[in-house]
């Protein structure tokens, strides 16, 4: 991580990842991660850096060097080093809580699939980290669930939905899925409030993660 002190304020060199879809900092112990929402196109992603950075320094920042590439340096006018390492420490992702955080980013993940109508991509990559075979998805309800938003359907391994809009919503999604875990490895137990609590993890793991790195 390239931090340096000069007379005008401090340096610090980012690495840039365009188009993500939160602004957000992200600090290892190799480098500083900036993920930005604009595109690298007539300087627009450059413009959103100086400002939310300026915002988070409470200082100028001017971007001096790489305009035109992903690794940038940065000049935060009148800010000494140690002021600067204590407010990047709050973007700190710790070595200890590493599983945790993988943890994290894998729900995220999967959340992030479901709101963008990537369900089908989400189911997959569910599938594959608990080791169970990945259940068919289909939009109608079979008899005696018209009703309702969703079932599984153990004897076919089937996920209905009553409407393809509910397909974007993570709650029935996971909740759903949890069914349809548990139906193939006894996972946690079937009933009703485990399936809401395996599904409201990934609702929290995401606003957790948007809460720690969201500017």
């Amino acid at each position: 991580m390239d931090i340096k002190e000069t007379k005008d304020g401090t340096i610090i060199e980012v690495y840039v990842k365009p188009k993500s879809k939160d602004f957000s900092i992200e600090l290892t112990n190799d480098e500083i991660i900036v993920h930005c929402t604009e595109p690298p196109a007539r300087g627009r992603a450059n413009r959103e850096i100086e400002k939310k950075l300026s915002k988070i320094f409470k200082a100028n920042v001017t971007i001096i060097a790489g305009c035109t590439s992903q690794t940038k340096r940065l000049l935060i006018r009148g800010l000494k080093f140690e002021k600067v390492k204590c407010i990047l420490s709050k973007f700190e992702v710790k070595k200890e809580n590493h599983s945790l955080n993988d943890d994290l980013k894998f729900k995220t993940f999967i959340v992030h699939l479901i709101f963008n109508g990537k369900t089908e991509e989400a189911i997959n990559q569910l599938s594959s980290h608990y080791g169970v075979p990945v259940p068919r998805i289909k939009v109608g309800m079979p008899k005696g669930h018209v009703k309702n938003a969703a079932c599984y359907v153990k004897k076919t391994k089937t996920i209905h939905f009553s409407r393809r809009e509910t397909l974007a919503n993570p709650l029935i999604v996971l909740h759903e899925f949890y069914h349809h875990l548990r139906s193939t490895t006894d996972w946690h137990g079937g009933i009703e409030k485990n399936a809401d609590k395996f599904a409201r993890s990934f609702l929290e793991a995401y606003k957790r993660l948007l809460f720690a790195f969201r500017l």
